[in-house]
C-alpha cells in the first residue's frame, strides 16, 4: 500500500493553511468536535483520488474564508516517492491535478493523474475506504448489524456495491416491464367490449341527429313569435316612459311648493323673534361694564404667576447647590478609604500569582510523571499477561519421554519396511525367473528342462507348467500381500515422521518458550524498578490539581476585584471633580438676592389688584372665580353682536318672505296643468306587466329551446369523437398483441439476468464464497498476533465467523470478550487489505473510541500499543485523550474562530 511522508492543506475546509510532515511512526491527531480532526483525513483522499468522501460537491469543501483550495500530498509507493497535487477554483469552476514520480512529472490533468493512481499504482478508493481507513464508530459495527445489513456491509468491503446495484435497477426495470404487460393484457381483454361499444355508439348518432333537425324546426317557429311581442313591448314601454318622466315632474313641482310653503312660515318665526331679541339691548350693554376690570386683574394674576415659577426655580437651584456641598463632603472621606482597599488587594493578589505559578510548575511536573507512569504500568501489565500465557503453553507441551518413544518406533518402522521391501524384490525376481521358463516351455518345441536341460515329455512338460503357473499365482498373492504390508508401513512411516518432526519442533519451541519466559521475568523486574524509582502518587497529583484549580479562581477573583476598585475609584474622582465644578458660592448669593427681588414683586402686584376691586366694587376672591367671570361677561359680549346684526337685516327678512309669497302662485299653476297632460296620455301598468311577463316567457322557451338544441349538439359531437377514438383503438389492436408477445419474452430474459446477478442467491454468492476462504486465512495469521489461541476461522458469506477452541468445541464472535472483538475486526481488516493490495503499510483510524464502554476502550489503546510495531505507520483522529499513549507523535487541532490551528508534539 502505501506510507505517507507530508501533507499540505491550503484553503481546504476549516484548514486555511496546514503542513504536516509524517515518518514511519504512529500518530495520534488530537482535538475537540468540530476542530478539524477528520478534516486532515479527508485532505489525504481527496490529494489520493480527486474527492471526497462526505460530499460530491467540491464547493463544499472549500475553506469559506476564499475562493480555491490546494492540496499537496507526498507517500512512498513500492520504494518510490510521489507527490500527487490538486487545486480546485470557485471562480472558474475547474480542478487541477499533477504528479510526480521521484520529483518527476508523470501526469498532468485529473483524468490522467486517477488514471495512473488507481490503474498502475493500484490504489482503488473504495479498497483503502474499506480496509486502510476505518470510518467513525465502526469497528465493532459488523457485529452488532443484522445479517441482511452484514451481507451488504460484506458486499461494501469486497468491491460488490455495484453489482447490486445493478440488480436494484434490473428490478425496477423488471417491474415496469410488467407493468406494460399487464396493461397490453388488460386492452387484449377491452378489445371486444371495444366493439360492442362502436356499435352503441352508432345507434346514439343517428338518434341524437333526428333530435336536432326537429328541435331546429321547433326552435324556428319560436322566435317569429317572440319577434312579433318584442315590437308590442318596444311601443308600450316608449309610452310608460312619457307617463313616468310626467309623474316625476308633477312630484318635483308638489316638492317644491311643499318647500316654499315651509320657508315663509321660517321666515315669519324669524321676524318675530329679532323684534323681541332687540328689547334687551339696553341691559346686556349694562352688565358688560365690568368686563375691562376684570381683564385688568387677569393680566395681572398672569404677572405674578410667572413671578411664583421663577422664585420655584431659584428655590431648586439652591437646593441643588446644597446637596452638591453635602455631596462633595462626603467624596472627600471616601476616596482615601477606597485606595487603602486597592492596595491591599493588589498585595494580595501578587502573592497568590506566585503560589499559583509554584503549583503550576509542580503539577506539570506530575503529570509528566503520571504519563511515565501509565506507560511502564501498562507495559508492565502486558508483560504479566505475556509471561502468564507463556507458563500456560509450556504446562501444556508433551513430555520428551514421548518424543523418544516415537523415534524409536520410527527406526523399527524402518527395518521392517526395508526387509519387506528385499522380500518384494525377491518375488518379483523368482516370478521374472518362472514368466520365462514359461515363455521357453510354450514357445519351444523340445522337451528338455528349462533349468537343469534334462529330457522331459509332454505329460512332465504339462506338469512342469502347471506347477510353474501355480507358483506365479502363489507368488503374486504374496507379493499383494507384501505391497499391501509396505503401503501401511510406508503410510506409518510418514505419520510417525509427521509426530516425530512435531514433537522435535515442540521441544525447540518449548526451550524457545522458556528462554522467552527468562527474557520476560528480567523485563517484567526492570519495569518494577522503574516503577518504584518513579514514586508517583495519585493522591497528591488530584490534590495538587484541585489547589491549582482554586488558586487559579483565587487570583481571577482577586484580578477582578482590583479592576473593579480601580474603576470605582476613578468614577469618584471624576464624580468630585464634576461637582466641584458645578459648586459656585458667588452664585449662591446672586440666586438669593434675586428671590428676594421677587418676592418684593408681588407683593407690589396683590396690592394693586386689591385697589381695582375697590374701585368697581368686584366680589372675586380668586384667579379661578375672575377666569369663571370672564368667561360668562365673553358669551354675553357675543349674545348682544349677533342680536345687533340680526336686528340689521331685518327689512332684507321681510323681501324674501314677499318673493316666496309669489313662487307659491306660480307653482300651483304649474301642477295643475301637468296633471292635464297625464290623464290625456292614458296608460295603464297592469296592462303593460301583462305584456312584459308574455314577452319573458316566450323568451325563456326559446332559449330552453337554444340549450336543449347545444346540448344535443355537444352530445353529437362527443359521440362521433368517442366513436373516432375507439376505431382508432380498434386498429392498434393487431400491434399491441405483437408487442405483449415481445414484452413476454423480454419479461423471461431479465428475470434470468436478476437471477444471475441477485445478492443473495446469485453471481455475488458465488463471489463472496470464493473469496472468504482465502480471507478467513489471512485473519487468522493476523489474529494470531495477538496470542489469541484458537483452531481454525470459518467466515460465512452473511459474516457469521465462528472459530474452533483447543478442548473447548467452536465459539461465535459475539462470545469473545470486548479486546478479542475489536482484535478480529482489526485483523479482518489486515486480512481484506492483504488480500486486495498484498501488502498492508498504512492503518487510519476516525474516532475509534465511540460507541465503546471504558473496558473495551482500554482493549482498543492495549492493541494499538501492541500494533505499533507491526504497521509502519498508524495515524489515529480521536477527541479521547485516553488514545495519546498510543502515538509517537501528537497533532493538537483547535478551531480558532473557525479556522483550524495544528501543531505537533
Amino acid at each position: 500500500m502505501i506510507r505517507l511522508r507530508s501533507l499540505k492543506l491550503e484553503g481546504f475546509l476549516s484548514h486555511r493553511l496546514t503542513e504536516l510532515e509524517f515518518d514511519d511512526e504512529s500518530y495520534v491527531i488530537l482535538g475537540e468536535n468540530a476542530s478539524g480532526k477528520t478534516s486532515i483525513l479527508r485532505g489525504i483522499f481527496f490529494a489520493l483520488f480527486g474527492k471526497d468522501f462526505s460530499s460530491d460537491k467540491l464547493e463544499r469543501i472549500v475553506n469559506k474564508q476564499t475562493n480555491k483550495l490546494s492540496v499537496f500530498l507526498s507517500f512512498l509507493h513500492r520504494g518510490n516517492l510521489y507527490t500527487v497535487k490538486r487545486k480546485f477554483s470557485l471562480v472558474r469552476k475547474k480542478s487541477e491535478a499533477e504528479l510526480e514520480k521521484n520529483g518527476k512529472p508523470i501526469a498532468i490533468g485529473v483524468k490522467n493523474v486517477n488514471h495512473v493512481i488507481e490503474k498502475e499504482l493500484g490504489l482503488d478508493p473504495n479498497i483503502f475506504r474499506n480496509t486502510v481507513y476505518i470510518p467513525q464508530g465502526e469497528i465493532l459495527t459488523l457485529f452488532e448489524i443484522a445479517r441482511k445489513e452484514k451481507r451488504q456491509v460484506l458486499n461494501r468491503l469486497l468491491g460488490l456495491e455495484e453489482i447490486n446495484r445493478k440488480h436494484e435497477k434490473v428490478k425496477v426495470f423488471i417491474n415496469r416491464i410488467k407493468v406494460l404487460r399487464d396493461a397490453l393484457l388488460e386492452k387484449k381483454k377491452s378489445f371486444e367490449e371495444l366493439e360492442v361499444e362502436i356499435r352503441k355508439l352508432q345507434k346514439e348518432v343517428e338518434k341524437t341527429k333526428k333530435s336536432i333537425a326537429k328541435l331546429r324546426a321547433e326552435l324556428a317557429q319560436e322566435k317569429a313569435l317572440l319577434d312579433n311581442q318584442e315590437k308590442l313591448c318596444k311601443n308600450y314601454r316608449e309610452k310608460r316612459n312619457e307617463y313616468n318622466k310626467l309623474r316625476e315632474s308633477l312630484r318635483n313641482l308638489k316638492n317644491l311648493l311643499e318647500g316654499t310653503t315651509e320657508e315663509v312660515k321660517r321666515l315669519n318665526q324669524k321676524i318675530v323673534e329679532i323684534e323681541k331679541q332687540q328689547a334687551l339691548i339696553p341691559q346686556i350693554e349694562k352688565e358688560l361694564k365690568i368686563l375691562d376690570p376684570l381683564k385688568m386683574i387677569r393680566a395681572i394674576l398672569d404677572e405674578i404667576s410667572q413671578l411664583r415659577l421663577e422664585e420655584k426655580e431659584i428655590e431648586s437651584k439652591l437646593k441643588e447647590l446644597e446637596n452638591i456641598e453635602k455631596e462633595l463632603l462626603e467624596l472627600s472621606k471616601k476616596v482615601p478609604k477606597l485606595k487603602e482597599t486597592f492596595r491591599e488587594t493588589e498585595l494580595l493578589l501578587e502573592h497568590k500569582k506566585k503560589e499559583l505559578r509554584e503549583t503550576e510548575k509542580v503539577f506539570k511536573e506530575l503529570k509528566t510523571l503520571e504519563k511515565s507512569f501509565r506507560e511502564i504500568t501498562i507495559r508492565l501489565s502486558d508483560k504479566q499477561k505475556d509471561l502468564k500465557s507463556l507458563d500456560e503453553r509450556i504446562r501444556e507441551l508433551p513430555r520428551i519421554e514421548k518424543a523418544k518413544e516415537l523415534s524409536k518406533k520410527k527406526k523399527d518402522t524402518l527395518k521392517e519396511l526395508e526387509n519387506t521391501d528385499k522380500e518384494i524384490a525377491t518375488i518379483e525376481a523368482k516370478l521374472e525367473e518362472v514368466e520365462k521358463r514359461i515363455k521357453i516351455l510354450e514357445s519351444s518345441e523340445s522337451l528338455s528342462c528349462p533349468v537343469c536341460g534334462s529330457p522331459m515329455d509332454k505329460v512332465e512338460k504339462e506338469k512342469f507348467l502347471l506347477d510353474s503357473k501355480k507358483e506365479i499365482d502363489n507368488s503374486i498373492k504374496v507379493l499383494k500381500q507384501l505391497k499391501k504390508k509396505k503401503e501401511k508401513l510406508k503410510e506409518l512411516m510418514d505419520s510417525l515422521e509427521k509426530k516425530v518432526e512435531k514433537f522435535l519442533q515442540l521441544e525447540e519451541r518449548k526451550n524457545q518458550l522458556i528462554r522467552d519466559r527468562e527474557r520476560f521475568l528480567e523485563e517484567v523486574k526492570e519495569l518494577k524498578n522503574k516503577l518504584n524509582k518513579l514514586s508517583f502518587n495519585y493522591d497528591r497529583l488530584r490534590k495538587t490539581e484541585e489547589l491549582f484549580t482554586s488558586l487559579k479562581e483565587q487570583v481571577a477573583a482577586l484580578e477582578e476585584k482590583k479592576k473593579n476598585l480601580e474603576r470605582e475609584a476613578k468614577e469618584l474622582e471624576t464624580k468630585k471633580a464634576n461637582l466641584s465644578k458645578n459648586y459656585d458660592t458667588k452664585l449662591k448669593e446672586e440666586l438669593q438676592n434675586r428671590l428676594k427681588s421677587l418676592k418684593t414683586k408681588e407683593f407690589f402686584f396683590l396690592n394693586k389688584i386689591k385697589k381695582i376691586k375697590e374701585e368697581h366694587n368686584l366680589c372675586v376672591s380668586s384667579a379661578k372665580e375672575v377666569d369663571i367671570k370672564l368667561k360668562e361677561l365673553e358669551t354675553t359680549k357675543e349674545k348682544l353682536n349677533k342680536i345687533q346684526g340680526e336686528a340689521r337685516n331685518l327689512n332684507f327678512y321681510y323681501g324674501e318672505k314677499k318673493k316666496k309669497e309669489d313662487l307659491i302662485k306660480s307653482l300651483e299653476k304649474e301642477v295643475l296643468s301637468v296633471q292635464e297632460e297625464i290623464e290625456k296620455l292614458n296608460y295603464s301598468e297592469e296592462e303593460y306587466l301583462t305584456l312584459e311577463e308574455t314577452y319573458e316567457k316566450q323568451k325563456e322557451r326559446v332559449e330552453s329551446l337554444e340549450k336543449e338544441l347545444s346540448r344535443e349538439l355537444g352530445k353529437l359531437e362527443t359521440l362521433e369523437k368517442q366513436l373516432k377514438v375507439n376505431i382508432k383503438k380498434l386498429k392498434q389492436k393487431e400491434s399491441d398483441i405483437k408487442l405483449l408477445e415481445r414484452v413476454e419474452n423480454v419479461v423471461r430474459v431479465v428475470n434470468a439476468v436478476a437471477e444471475g446477478v441477485h445478492p443473495e442467491k446469485g453471481f455475488l454468492q458465488k463471489v463472496r464464497k470464493s473469496l472468504l476462504p482465502q480471507i478467513a486465512l489471512y485473519c487468522k495469521d493476523f489474529f494470531e498476533e495477538f496470542d489469541f489461541e484458537f483452531g481454525d476461522i470459518d467466515i460465512s458469506e452473511d459474516l457469521t465467523v465462528t472459530f474452533g477452541i483447543p478442548g473447548r468445541g467452536t465459539m461465535q464472535v459475539e462470545e469473545f470478550s470486548g479486546g478479542q472483538q475489536i482484535a478480529f475486526a482489526l485483523s479482518l481488516r489486515f486480512a481484506m487489505a492483504r488480500y486486495f493490495s498484498q501488502n498492508f503499510e498504512l492503518l487510519i483510524l476516525d474516532e475509534p473510541t465511540i460507541h465503546l464502554d471504558q473496558q473495551r476502550r482500554q482493549s482498543l489503546t492495549d492493541l494499538l500499543i501492541k500494533l505499533k510495531n507491526k504497521i509502519p505507520q498508524m495515524i489515529i483522529v480521536t477527541h479521547d485523550p485516553e488514545l495519546e499513549v498510543v502515538g509517537d507523535r501528537v497533532i493538537r487541532v483547535k478551531n480558532i474562530d473557525g479556522n483550524s490551528e495544528v501543531s505537533v508534539m
